[in-house]
């Protein structure tokens, strides 16, 4: 079903923009929160991290199960549900006594989360006309770079003035505003799939949750109790076994929760792999930026979030542009540039930390908000438009698992790196214990680590600069 009506399209797109603004607010004003979070209960920055961390690996393991879900029952019933649970999450770590019962309601918002980010991808390929999805995935992008904007100085703000608890009563109000704006923008479609129970994959769902949670759960946990523990070496042991088991369990599904035939072009998976390894890096910068500039530049909370303004304000203007261009402009060009101009911003960063004053960071974050403004809607033009008829929900779901994946790992790289040069450990941090010089070496090398996975991210570019792409979309076979 396609709506080509101006009136019905710029409703349509509304939902879609709310939820992706809803998604990244939330996730912005409770980054922002981290270093006040992490001083209330007495926790390092290892302990407090997993508030994202847990978010970003339930978001990942939902994805495949969501995008099958939403194939099956339509986007609109599923996302309502998705803004409910959201606001039941929000309830739940506005009221936690200790950071476990804020860790475990942050896990269900991000059930919520996966619900989200998989419906905005799925309306914009299922309800808009294809002509117009450069323009929409441009504003849709805009429309997290304003939850972005929006969210660091706002998530600051009410942490260092009222109270952290109150950040997750916005997710509460979040929830219920969006909740009924899918109700009266969204179009009920009838799915020829209504029996969930005799269409879903259920040992599907079960194996991919595994493989991914485990897998998360190893290379998070890895910095603290070392890589050859046990626990470790046995979480990844069983994440790739359970991955193995998933493959060949949807090779012989009548109704497999992914179809594979999905992956039989390498064109859109080596663009799964750039978005996944440009979020690894956007992760890195998101979770140690807060602590760079409270720790090493001593601001407030408040101050803190408003210096993202560079970056997130940056990122708004830019994506409409990059969503007009990539309707003319092979996208795969406009990737490989927001590529190499992300991995010169963070090797600048990397190298000018020791510089006394505050032009430099200033620079780093409008370079990066220039370089995520590029690059999301121009990659999210290059995958979507091959996701087959029917089946946008399931292919949506895929990609934006690697993307959390990317985000997940990446957060766990950065906070290992990090910790690895900080001679008393993560805990230190939360008591200002560490001396700034050896903060320094600590962010130097993380932001080394970033700028590295951006220039990765170039190799599975150049492969689709040098495929000869077909922009016409081939039916599955």
């Amino acid at each position: 079903m396609k709506i080509v009506e101006s009136e019905h399209y710029w409703r349509i797109l509304f939902s879609a923009c709310f939820a992706i603004f809803a998604w990244r607010l939330d996730t912005y004003t409770v980054t922002i929160s981290l270093p006040t979070i992490s001083r209330h209960f007495g926790v390092g920055t290892n302990t407090v991290a997993l508030v994202v961390i847990c978010y970003s690996l339930l978001v990942s393991s939902s994805l495949l199960v969501v995008g099958k879900i939403e194939d099956i029952w339509g986007i609109k019933r599923v996302l309502v549900w998705g803004f409910l649970i959201f606001a039941l999450g929000g309830v739940g770590a506005s009221l936690s006594p200790s950071i476990t019962f804020l860790i475990l309601a942050r896990s269900l918002q991000g059930v919520a989360g996966a619900i989200l980010i998989s419906s905005v991808y799925a309306i914009v390929c299922e309800l808009l006309p294809e002509g117009r999805r450069g323009r929409a995935f441009g504003l849709v992008s805009a429309s997290a770079g304003l939850g972005v904007a929006v969210g660091a100085p706002l998530g600051g703000m009410i942490s260092g003035l009222i109270s952290w608890r109150g950040v997750f009563l916005l997710d509460v109000c979040l929830g219920l505003v969006g909740a009924t704006v899918v109700l009266k923008t969204i179009p009920s479609m009838e799915k020829k799939e209504r029996d969930i129970c005799s269409n879903f994959d259920i040992s599907g769902a079960v194996l991919s949750f595994l493989a991914v949670f485990l897998m998360l759960f190893g290379l998070n946990r890895a910095s603290q109790l070392g890589w050859g523990s046990p626990v470790i070496l046995g979480s990844l042991l069983a994440s790739v076994i359970f991955g193995v088991l998933f493959v060949f369990k949807e090779k012989r599904s009548v109704a497999p929760l992914v179809d594979l035939r999905l992956f039989g072009d390498k064109r859109p998976y080596c663009a799964f792999l750039v978005g996944a390894l440009m979020f690894a890096a956007m992760s890195g910068n998101a979770i140690l930026m807060p602590f760079y500039l409270e720790m090493i530049q001593g601001m407030t909370p408040q101050l803190a979030g408003s210096i993202f303004l560079v970056y997130s304000l940056t990122r708004v203007v830019t994506s409409p542009f990059a969503g007009r261009m990539a309707d003319s402009v092979p996208p795969r060009l406009l990737v490989t540039a927001a590529l190499l101009m992300g991995m010169g911003a963070c090797f600048f960063f990397g190298f000018m930390l020791e510089v006394p004053g505050n032009r430099y960071f200033i620079v780093f974050l409008f370079l990066l908000g220039l370089s995520v403004g590029l690059f999301l809607p121009s990659n999210n033009h290059v995958i979507m438009r091959h996701a087959p008829e029917n089946k946008q929900g399931a292919f949506s779901s895929i990609y934006n698992m690697f993307n959390n994946l990317g985000w997940a790992i990446g957060a766990c790289l950065s906070e290992s790196v990090f910790s690895h040069y900080i001679s008393y450990g993560m805990h230190g941090v939360a008591h200002r214990g560490v001396s700034p010089k050896l903060l320094i070496e600590g962010f130097h090398y993380t932001y080394i680590l970033v700028g590295a996975l951006l220039f990765v991210a170039l190799i599975p570019s150049a492969i689709l600069l040098r495929l000869s792409w077909n922009w016409t979309k081939a039916p599955l076979r």
